[in-house]
């Protein structure tokens, strides 16, 4: 038997002769009790490749940064840069469904519940989200008009703080509703994923692309005939709140991808370590996303054409960033600042608005641009302590409300007849 089959039997042979005796089990428990495990090995390989996904990272978010300061402060150069920024947020969808692989496997394993593991995912995904996106939303509005919304009163301004999946918050703050689309279904494609072999589930989730795409183009063409409706038209044809990329919940198919990467590395993990993958996906990455930054860049409608293979450029540079030993140039700076970047990118705007406003950022001027990369250490140094600040509070907050369980197990357990 070929090596790479017989790994993939031993792979998913699944514990439920072993747990057979285990009648407590129901429901998701039940589902999740038969599910094959990883090797530790796996979990190793990740951490040694965690410098190049955070690098990765950190060069995204710093060329979103640059070209954000360029839109609004440098505008006469924006047409050519227009959409790339658009297209690097996509690795951080790949990154983060690579990670909540881990999370939701580790919460898992440890033999609680699979709701309460579940539930305590979506708690601790929460705590992650939500307090710098309020802080972010809340003072944009004194700087960027197109914040507007956010001093607003109603349901729908309610909405945005919430992130709920249907409404679309205004400028940067779509990533927010985006990812927390993804987190809430991480969950049932774990679940899916680890009953399945990654190529079927990649054969799934890129024949769903490759529908949506047929549907995008098949209403696109009763829109010229003037027989869509504009909901339909709105839902796949425009950006908004599940339209990403000009595709139809494309967050979520990347993310799905990122959770895919694990069992693959660990049954292909010799042959996706070459790193002229890596850089040949690199390639391959940089040229779908200029292909794709206009819906009508090389002929009508060809933005909505080529996303497919922006998702699987996207897709492969993730993968083998993960798979391949790597030495990149600046690793060690850009490391650092891919291990903060959910703060680097909800204040990066506030950070040029205060500069503006102390007269040290001006439109059209290098020496302005200058100032604000001397001044950007600073910036970063904000992001860390903010950063650290925020993990040691909730830290802190589940180690009392951890501590306070084991008081009240130790009072019950005290009052027991010896």
């Amino acid at each position: 038997m070929p090596r790479n089959e017989a790994l993939q039997a031993k792979l998913f042979t699944t514990s439920r002769t072993a747990r057979s005796g285990a009648s407590s089990e129901t429901g998701i428990a039940k589902f999740v009790s038969g599910k094959y495990h990883f090797d530790k090995t796996l979990r190793g390989q990740v951490e040694v490749s965690r410098k190049t996904t955070a690098y990765i990272k950190g060069a995204a978010v710093a060329a979103i940064l640059f070209v954000h300061y360029v839109q609004y402060y440098f505008t006469g150069i924006y047409e050519w840069e227009q959409g790339f920024a658009f297209a690097l947020v996509s690795l951080f969808f790949v990154f983060s469904g690579l990670g909540n692989f881990f999370s939701l496997e580790r919460r898992l394993e440890r033999g609680s519940s699979a709701v309460r593991a579940i539930v305590r995912f979506y708690l601790d995904r929460a705590a992650a989200i939500y307090p710098f996106f309020w802080i972010a939303a809340f003072f944009m509005p004194f700087f960027y008009r197109e914040y507007g919304v956010l001093h607003e009163t109603g349901f729908s301004t309610a909405a945005i703080y919430l992130g709920l999946p249907f409404v679309q918050p205004p400028g940067i703050f779509w990533f927010v509703v985006a990812i927390l689309q993804c987190y809430l279904a991480a969950p049932l494609i774990y679940l899916v994923l680890i009953r399945v072999r990654p190529a079927a589930f990649l054969r799934v989730i890129f024949f769903l692309v490759n529908l949506v795409l047929l549907i995008t183009v098949f209403v696109l063409f009763l829109d010229r005939a003037g027989l869509a409706a504009n909901p339909i038209k709105t839902l796949f044809t425009f950006r908004g709140a599940f339209t990403y990329r000009y595709f139809f919940l494309s967050n979520i198919a990347l993310f799905s991808l990122g959770m895919v990467v694990p069992p693959l590395i660990r049954l292909y993990k010799e042959q996706l370590s070459r790193p002229v993958f890596f850089y040949a996906s690199a390639a391959l990455f940089l040229l779908s996303a200029y292909l794709t930054r206009n819906p009508d860049e090389l002929f009508p409608l060809s933005g909505w054409y080529l996303t497919p293979l922006l998702v699987i450029s996207i897709f492969c540079l993730c993968l083998f960033a993960v798979a391949a030993p790597l030495r990149l140039p600046v690793q060690k700076f850009f490391s650092h600042v891919g291990g903060h970047v959910y703060p680097f990118y909800l204040f990066h705007m506030l950070f040029f608005a205060l500069l503006a406003t102390a007269g040290i950022v001006k439109d059209n001027s290098l020496v302005s641009f200058l100032l604000m990369v001397l001044l950007l250490p600073a910036f970063y140094l904000f992001c860390l302590l903010m950063d650290k600040g925020q993990k040691t509070l909730v830290g802190g907050l589940m180690a009392n409300s951890n501590r306070e369980k084991i008081h009240r197990l130790e009072s019950l357990t005290s009052e027991l007849p010896d």
